[in-house]
């Protein structure tokens, strides 16, 4: 869990860093902290998810994967109730946000993508590689 909040973090600066280079944006500052706290989120969100969805192979190569500490069953309810706190926040900070034109996208991939991928992988489904 400190290996997926340090990637949260990561994403958290480069975010916000970038938000703050953006021309014309009108902000008093509270834009940049909900993208910032949505960003940490998905930050751990990504880690967690790349840990259950690698957790065999990484066994079976000898890999690290913080999950293999834990009894199988154990780690798989650890992972999923910490992959649905990350999608509550990052839902509940990005719902704050103004997109002017990326709204419907935004909000698209957040409540349907991200538990429709965290279901897949929970599953046991592979997903495709990038």
């Amino acid at each position: 869990e400190r290996t997926a909040a340090c990637f949260g973090s990561l994403l958290k600066y480069v975010l916000q860093e970038g938000y703050t280079l953006l021309p014309d944006r009108e902000d008093d500052g509270l834009t940049a902290l909900l993208l910032g706290d949505a960003a940490e989120a998905l930050g751990r969100w990504v880690y967690l998810m790349d840990a259950v969805d690698d957790r065999e192979r990484d066994l079976a190569k000898g890999n690290r994967n913080h999950l293999l500490a834990m009894d199988p069953g154990e780690a798989r309810l650890l992972a999923e109730a910490l992959l649905v706190e990350a999608e509550a926040i990052i839902d509940r900070n990005l719902a704050l946000v103004d997109y002017e034109r990326w709204g419907g996208l935004v909000y698209n991939i957040v409540t349907v993508g991200l538990p429709a991928t965290r279901q897949r992988v929970m599953a046991g489904e592979r997903l495709p590689a990038l």
